[in-house]
């Protein structure tokens, strides 16, 4: 009964995921904690508020750190740009990312998110202009993983590589399922080039241990500004390994903006929570798979 679920074109049947078909076994639950490591969200959205995730191992407004994580006062996540409490969206990123992945669904307000059950923890890292460090990065990653996410989305990318990211999300890997874009560049995962495009892997999508999304359009092509993998994704012609997994819509993609807001962003930013509130509903319906089964699954 969302009032702008028919202009969400992304969750229906082919070009879309076909999700009310995955809603007839599971909507997600509170079991799964989507890390959005982004601009931050808008825990007060009104398609939001009822989905995001609570440290009730904190005491708000004590000034103590309560669960002796570190970290004061994090009742709603993290913000790793000005080190505080609050994580709030000063950009719309992270806001229109959140909803994709988990707005509420079926509560008569706005649109409807993949996992519509699933809890939204708010990490912020990238800054009012969208920009971002690797050390924030790798200290968001180990936060979420560290406080619960089952799933890290993180529609962000860089294509130059740091050690401390790859090794934060290593260790992230361990307890969470990461999902990543593949960036709007049109660049190649591998060689060779020529021909065009030419090849830029974008970090952290491009890892094996990751989950990279690339992005169509309303036909089910390609979107023009995607990067991609033309070898597949599990083949590489790289050395390293470097593969996009998986592609889902990221064109006129409708969701949340801040101040109760929505708008229609195109990106494999929006592609990446669809993956990620999918695999919230994966894990609900199946907890006993593992990661690896879990990746063959979406991959086959």
């Amino acid at each position: 009964n969302d009032p702008l679920y028919s202009e969400q074109w992304y969750l229906g049947a082919y070009p879309g995921v076909n999700a009310e078909a995955a809603w007839d076994s599971t909507t997600g639950d509170t079991t799964q904690i989507i890390g959005i490591i982004d601009t931050g969200v808008d825990w007060d959205h009104p398609d939001l508020d009822d989905n995001i995730w609570r440290n009730w191992d904190e005491i708000a407004g004590n000034g103590v750190d309560d669960d002796g994580n570190g970290f004061v006062d994090d009742i709603h996540g993290w913000d790793f740009v000005n080190d505080d409490n609050n994580p709030n969206d000063d950009n719309s990123h992270g806001t229109h990312v959140a909803g994709i992945a988990a707005a509420e669904g079926n509560n008569s307000v706005g649109i409807c998110g993949v996992a519509w059950n699933a809890k939204i923890m708010p990490v912020k890292m990238l800054q009012s202009s969208g920009s971002g460090s690797s050390s924030d990065l790798a200290l968001a990653s180990n936060y979420a993983a560290n406080n619960g996410a089952t799933v890290i989305n993180m529609s962000l990318g860089s294509y130059g590589e740091s050690q401390t990211v790859k090794t934060a999300l290593e260790n992230a890997y361990s307890s969470s399922v990461l999902v990543a874009a593949a960036g709007n560049d049109g660049y190649k995962v591998d060689p060779p080039y020529p021909p065009w495009p030419p090849y830029f892997p974008s970090y952290p999508a491009c890892y094996s241990f990751v989950i990279g999304v690339q992005a169509t359009n309303q036909s089910g092509a390609r979107a023009s500004f995607s990067n991609l993998d033309t070898t597949g994704p599990s083949v590489a012609n790289n050395s390293y390994g470097y593969n996009y997994e998986i592609k889902a819509p990221g064109v006129s993609i409708q969701s949340t903006f801040p101040n109760g807001n929505y708008s229609n962003l195109n990106g494999t930013s929006m592609a990446s929570p669809v993956i990620a509130g999918a695999v919230a509903l994966m894990k609900v319906y199946n907890p006993a798979q593992s990661t690896e089964q879990l990746f063959a699954r979406l991959i086959q």
